[in-house]
Protein backbone atom coordinates (compact mmCIF):
# COMPACT_ATOMS: atom_id res chain seq x y z
CA UNK A 1 0.00 0.00 0.00
CA UNK A 2 1.52 3.17 -0.80
CA UNK A 3 1.92 6.20 1.49
CA UNK A 4 2.11 9.95 1.88
CA UNK A 5 5.22 10.42 3.69
CA UNK A 6 5.81 14.29 5.38
CA UNK A 7 2.10 14.59 6.67
CA UNK A 8 2.33 17.80 8.67
CA UNK A 9 1.54 17.77 12.29
CA UNK A 10 -1.90 18.92 13.90
CA UNK A 11 0.13 20.25 16.67
CA UNK A 12 3.08 19.62 19.29
CA UNK A 13 0.73 17.32 21.38
CA UNK A 14 -0.12 15.22 18.18
CA UNK A 15 4.12 14.33 18.18
CA UNK A 16 4.25 13.90 22.02
CA UNK A 17 1.71 11.37 22.09
CA UNK A 18 3.30 9.71 19.08
CA UNK A 19 6.83 9.76 20.94
CA UNK A 20 6.13 8.88 24.49
CA UNK A 21 3.13 6.17 23.65
CA UNK A 22 6.44 4.39 22.11
CA UNK A 23 10.00 5.52 24.13
CA UNK A 24 10.15 2.58 25.65
CA UNK A 25 11.00 0.94 21.87
CA UNK A 26 12.21 3.74 20.64
CA UNK A 27 15.18 4.43 22.59
CA UNK A 28 17.52 1.88 22.52
CA UNK A 29 19.48 3.07 25.11
CA UNK A 30 17.26 3.16 27.88
CA UNK A 31 16.09 -0.54 30.29
CA UNK A 32 12.81 -1.05 31.41
CA UNK A 33 13.93 -0.24 34.91
CA UNK A 34 13.20 3.12 34.06
CA UNK A 35 10.11 5.73 35.22
CA UNK A 36 8.73 8.79 33.42
CA UNK A 37 7.97 11.80 34.94
CA UNK A 38 5.94 14.54 33.40
CA UNK A 39 4.58 18.12 34.26
CA UNK A 40 7.98 18.47 36.22
CA UNK A 41 8.23 22.29 36.59
CA UNK A 42 12.05 23.21 36.46
CA UNK A 43 13.18 26.66 37.76
CA UNK A 44 16.38 28.73 37.31
CA UNK A 45 18.21 29.79 40.13
CA UNK A 46 18.06 33.87 40.41
CA UNK A 47 15.34 35.00 37.58
CA UNK A 48 12.56 31.74 38.38
CA UNK A 49 11.77 31.49 35.41
CA UNK A 50 10.31 27.99 34.56
CA UNK A 51 9.85 25.81 32.28
CA UNK A 52 8.21 22.26 31.83
CA UNK A 53 9.95 19.88 29.57
CA UNK A 54 7.95 17.10 27.97
CA UNK A 55 9.27 14.45 30.14
CA UNK A 56 11.88 13.06 32.52
CA UNK A 57 13.31 9.84 32.26
CA UNK A 58 15.55 8.03 35.11
CA UNK A 59 17.07 4.75 34.51
CA UNK A 60 17.97 2.86 37.32
CA UNK A 61 19.87 0.24 35.28
CA UNK A 62 22.17 2.45 33.41
CA UNK A 63 21.96 5.28 36.53
CA UNK A 64 21.47 7.33 33.65
CA UNK A 65 18.85 10.21 33.04
CA UNK A 66 17.33 11.84 29.91
CA UNK A 67 15.27 15.11 29.52
CA UNK A 68 13.01 14.52 27.15
CA UNK A 69 11.72 18.45 25.07
CA UNK A 70 9.56 17.40 21.68
CA UNK A 71 9.51 20.08 18.88
CA UNK A 72 8.15 20.75 15.30
CA UNK A 73 10.62 22.25 13.14
CA UNK A 74 8.25 24.73 11.98
CA UNK A 75 8.11 26.95 14.99
CA UNK A 76 12.09 27.95 14.00
CA UNK A 77 15.01 27.07 15.83
CA UNK A 78 15.96 30.70 17.41
CA UNK A 79 12.52 31.81 17.74
CA UNK A 80 11.19 28.94 20.06
CA UNK A 81 13.13 25.65 20.64
CA UNK A 82 16.44 27.53 21.64
CA UNK A 83 15.02 29.38 24.02
CA UNK A 84 12.86 26.29 25.44
CA UNK A 85 16.05 24.21 26.04
CA UNK A 86 18.51 27.03 27.18
CA UNK A 87 16.17 27.87 29.74
CA UNK A 88 15.39 23.85 30.72
CA UNK A 89 19.19 23.61 30.95
CA UNK A 90 19.91 26.77 32.57
CA UNK A 91 17.46 25.27 35.56
CA UNK A 92 19.42 22.07 35.30
CA UNK A 93 22.29 23.61 36.95
CA UNK A 94 20.28 24.65 39.95
CA UNK A 95 20.79 22.49 43.53
CA UNK A 96 17.11 23.96 44.13
CA UNK A 97 16.04 21.83 41.02
CA UNK A 98 17.88 18.58 41.61
CA UNK A 99 16.38 18.57 45.07
CA UNK A 100 12.92 18.78 44.02
CA UNK A 101 13.79 16.30 41.27
CA UNK A 102 14.74 13.81 43.57
CA UNK A 103 11.93 14.59 45.75
CA UNK A 104 9.34 13.98 42.98
CA UNK A 105 11.06 10.64 41.94
CA UNK A 106 10.58 9.83 45.37
CA UNK A 107 7.33 10.36 45.72
CA UNK A 108 6.38 8.87 42.19
CA UNK A 109 8.50 5.55 43.60
CA UNK A 110 6.35 5.10 46.82
CA UNK A 111 3.20 5.38 45.10
CA UNK A 112 4.66 2.89 42.29
CA UNK A 113 5.59 0.08 44.97
CA UNK A 114 5.79 -2.55 41.97
CA UNK A 115 8.68 -0.51 40.48
CA UNK A 116 10.41 -0.04 43.62
CA UNK A 117 10.43 -3.38 44.30
CA UNK A 118 11.96 -3.85 41.15
CA UNK A 119 14.83 -1.64 41.87
CA UNK A 120 15.70 -2.88 44.99
CA UNK A 121 16.17 -6.28 42.94
CA UNK A 122 17.83 -5.29 40.39
CA UNK A 123 20.34 -3.25 42.42
CA UNK A 124 20.18 -5.28 45.55
CA UNK A 125 19.60 -1.93 47.32
CA UNK A 126 16.81 -1.82 50.50
CA UNK A 127 14.98 1.32 50.65
CA UNK A 128 16.95 3.54 52.47
CA UNK A 129 19.54 3.37 49.90
CA UNK A 130 17.12 4.64 47.31
CA UNK A 131 17.93 8.35 47.89
CA UNK A 132 21.74 7.94 47.62
CA UNK A 133 21.10 5.91 44.16
CA UNK A 134 18.64 8.71 42.95
CA UNK A 135 20.90 11.70 44.09
CA UNK A 136 24.12 9.75 42.21
CA UNK A 137 21.79 9.45 38.80
CA UNK A 138 21.57 13.34 39.30
CA UNK A 139 24.89 14.10 40.26
CA UNK A 140 25.59 12.98 36.13
CA UNK A 141 24.74 15.34 33.35
CA UNK A 142 21.53 14.25 31.75
CA UNK A 143 21.07 13.17 27.83
CA UNK A 144 19.10 15.44 26.11
CA UNK A 145 16.43 13.76 24.00
CA UNK A 146 14.73 16.22 21.46
CA UNK A 147 11.85 13.91 19.34
CA UNK A 148 11.03 16.31 15.78
CA UNK A 149 8.87 16.29 12.91
CA UNK A 150 12.22 16.58 10.90
CA UNK A 151 16.26 16.62 11.43
CA UNK A 152 17.39 18.06 8.78
CA UNK A 153 18.28 21.36 10.16
CA UNK A 154 21.32 22.34 10.34
CA UNK A 155 20.98 25.36 12.93
CA UNK A 156 18.88 23.01 15.55
CA UNK A 157 22.01 21.11 14.61
CA UNK A 158 24.47 23.92 15.26
CA UNK A 159 22.87 25.42 18.64
CA UNK A 160 22.81 21.24 20.11
CA UNK A 161 26.60 21.03 19.57
CA UNK A 162 26.81 24.43 21.94
CA UNK A 163 25.23 22.66 24.91
CA UNK A 164 27.54 20.58 27.61
CA UNK A 165 25.46 17.62 27.41
CA UNK A 166 24.98 14.80 24.78
CA UNK A 167 22.34 15.52 22.70
CA UNK A 168 20.02 13.07 20.71
CA UNK A 169 17.49 13.92 17.67
CA UNK A 170 15.11 11.80 17.21
CA UNK A 171 12.99 12.31 13.66
CA UNK A 172 9.37 11.02 13.81
CA UNK A 173 7.70 11.12 10.53
CA UNK A 174 3.84 11.63 10.14
CA UNK A 175 2.69 9.62 7.06
CA UNK A 176 -0.94 8.66 5.70
CA UNK A 177 -2.21 5.62 3.35
CA UNK A 178 -4.97 5.54 0.80
CA UNK A 179 -7.61 4.94 2.85
CA UNK A 180 -6.50 8.24 5.14
CA UNK A 181 -4.82 5.66 7.91
CA UNK A 182 -2.27 7.73 10.28
CA UNK A 183 1.39 6.30 10.99
CA UNK A 184 4.27 7.23 12.69
CA UNK A 185 7.39 5.91 11.57
CA UNK A 186 10.64 6.94 13.73
CA UNK A 187 14.36 6.79 12.48
CA UNK A 188 15.88 4.63 13.57
CA UNK A 189 19.42 6.06 13.20
CA UNK A 190 18.89 8.47 15.72
CA UNK A 191 21.35 11.43 15.27
CA UNK A 192 23.71 11.82 18.09
CA UNK A 193 25.26 15.22 18.63
CA UNK A 194 28.80 15.42 19.61
CA UNK A 195 29.39 18.57 22.40
CA UNK A 196 32.33 21.17 21.05
CA UNK A 197 33.85 20.19 24.77
CA UNK A 198 35.01 16.17 23.93
CA UNK A 199 33.29 13.84 26.16
CA UNK A 200 36.24 13.38 28.09
CA UNK A 201 36.32 16.78 29.41
CA UNK A 202 32.24 15.98 30.40
CA UNK A 203 33.03 12.92 31.85
CA UNK A 204 35.83 13.51 33.91
CA UNK A 205 34.49 16.30 35.79
CA UNK A 206 33.92 15.31 39.75
CA UNK A 207 31.27 13.68 40.79
CA UNK A 208 29.40 13.53 37.58
CA UNK A 209 29.16 10.22 35.57
CA UNK A 210 29.67 6.05 36.61
CA UNK A 211 33.45 6.34 36.03
CA UNK A 212 33.88 8.61 39.52
CA UNK A 213 32.08 5.78 41.13
CA UNK A 214 33.79 3.48 43.92
CA UNK A 215 33.08 -0.24 44.82
CA UNK A 216 35.00 -0.81 47.65
CA UNK A 217 36.96 0.66 50.19
CA UNK A 218 40.17 0.27 52.55
CA UNK A 219 39.78 1.22 56.08
CA UNK A 220 43.47 1.10 58.46
CA UNK A 221 44.62 -1.46 55.66
CA UNK A 222 41.49 -3.89 55.33
CA UNK A 223 39.53 -3.68 52.37
CA UNK A 224 35.86 -3.75 52.14
CA UNK A 225 33.29 -4.07 49.16
CA UNK A 226 30.37 -1.98 49.11
CA UNK A 227 27.12 -1.62 47.24
CA UNK A 228 26.01 1.82 48.45
CA UNK A 229 27.55 4.67 50.46
CA UNK A 230 25.51 4.02 53.11
CA UNK A 231 26.87 0.46 53.30
CA UNK A 232 30.56 2.20 53.52
CA UNK A 233 29.62 4.19 56.40
CA UNK A 234 27.60 1.90 58.45
CA UNK A 235 30.71 -0.10 57.98
CA UNK A 236 32.68 1.74 59.41
CA UNK A 237 30.76 3.01 62.64
CA UNK A 238 30.52 -1.08 63.50
CA UNK A 239 33.79 -1.03 63.25
CA UNK A 240 35.08 2.13 65.07
CA UNK A 241 32.02 0.99 67.72
CA UNK A 242 33.91 -2.27 68.31
CA UNK A 243 37.13 -0.69 68.68
CA UNK A 244 35.49 2.29 70.89
CA UNK A 245 32.94 0.48 72.75
CA UNK A 246 32.87 3.58 75.56
CA UNK A 247 33.32 6.30 73.60
CA UNK A 248 31.22 5.49 70.80
CA UNK A 249 27.68 6.00 72.24
CA UNK A 250 28.99 9.42 73.46
CA UNK A 251 30.04 10.76 70.62
CA UNK A 252 27.48 9.65 68.34
CA UNK A 253 24.97 11.45 70.24
CA UNK A 254 26.53 14.39 70.11
CA UNK A 255 26.23 14.17 66.15
CA UNK A 256 22.09 14.32 65.70
CA UNK A 257 21.98 14.54 62.66
CA UNK A 258 23.37 11.55 61.79
CA UNK A 259 23.00 8.89 64.60
CA UNK A 260 20.18 8.50 67.22
CA UNK A 261 19.22 6.26 69.70
CA UNK A 262 15.74 6.32 68.35
CA UNK A 263 15.05 4.20 65.94
CA UNK A 264 12.66 5.94 63.41
CA UNK A 265 13.48 9.59 62.80
CA UNK A 266 11.90 12.24 59.81
CA UNK A 267 13.34 12.99 56.84
CA UNK A 268 11.48 16.06 55.43
CA UNK A 269 8.07 15.18 55.45
CA UNK A 270 8.90 11.08 55.38
CA UNK A 271 9.18 9.20 58.38
CA UNK A 272 12.25 6.47 58.17
CA UNK A 273 13.95 3.67 60.02
CA UNK A 274 17.28 4.54 60.58
CA UNK A 275 19.95 1.72 60.29
CA UNK A 276 21.15 -0.07 63.75
CA UNK A 277 25.26 0.29 64.51
CA UNK A 278 26.07 -3.84 65.15
CA UNK A 279 26.92 -4.17 68.86
CA UNK A 280 25.42 -0.86 70.07
CA UNK A 281 21.97 0.53 70.32
CA UNK A 282 22.52 3.52 68.35
CA UNK A 283 21.11 4.09 64.87
CA UNK A 284 22.49 5.86 61.60
CA UNK A 285 20.25 8.51 59.69
CA UNK A 286 21.72 7.66 56.10
CA UNK A 287 19.12 9.01 54.34
CA UNK A 288 21.65 11.16 52.59
CA UNK A 289 23.22 11.63 49.28
CA UNK A 290 26.92 10.05 48.03
CA UNK A 291 28.33 12.95 48.45
CA UNK A 292 27.66 13.95 52.38
CA UNK A 293 27.52 10.36 53.62
CA UNK A 294 31.78 10.80 52.00
CA UNK A 295 31.83 13.86 54.13
CA UNK A 296 30.24 12.42 56.93
CA UNK A 297 32.84 8.86 56.65
CA UNK A 298 35.92 10.85 56.84
CA UNK A 299 34.37 13.35 59.57
CA UNK A 300 33.69 10.22 61.77
CA UNK A 301 36.90 8.29 61.39
CA UNK A 302 38.76 12.21 62.36
CA UNK A 303 36.78 12.23 65.72
CA UNK A 304 38.30 9.15 66.97
CA UNK A 305 41.79 9.84 65.96
CA UNK A 306 41.79 7.83 62.92
CA UNK A 307 43.88 10.16 59.77
CA UNK A 308 42.77 10.84 56.54
CA UNK A 309 44.71 8.62 55.04
CA UNK A 310 43.67 5.32 56.62
CA UNK A 311 40.40 5.54 54.83
CA UNK A 312 40.90 4.91 51.05
CA UNK A 313 38.13 4.60 48.30
CA UNK A 314 38.82 2.69 45.37
CA UNK A 315 37.56 3.17 42.03
CA UNK A 316 35.09 0.07 40.19
CA UNK A 317 36.48 -1.51 37.07
CA UNK A 318 34.27 0.91 35.14
CA UNK A 319 36.54 3.82 36.40
CA UNK A 320 39.95 2.62 34.91
CA UNK A 321 37.89 1.49 31.50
Amino acid sequence: MAFINNIEYDDEEELQEAFFSEYQNLLADISNTNILLKGTLLKTEFEKKGRVPDGIIIDFASDKWYVIEVELIKHGVWEHIAPQLVNILVALQSPTTKQKLQDKIIDYLRRDKEKLSQIKQDRELEELDIPSLIDGILESPPVIYIPIDSNKNEDLIDLCKCFNYKTKILQIEKMKNANGEIYYKADRQIMSITPIYSESEIDEKPNQSRKSRYSSFSFNGTNFEFKSYRDMICTIARIIASEHPDEFPEIANKWPAVFSTKSEYKYGDRELTGYLIDGTQIYGKFALNAKMLTQYAFKLIKMFGYSEDSLILNPSEESNE
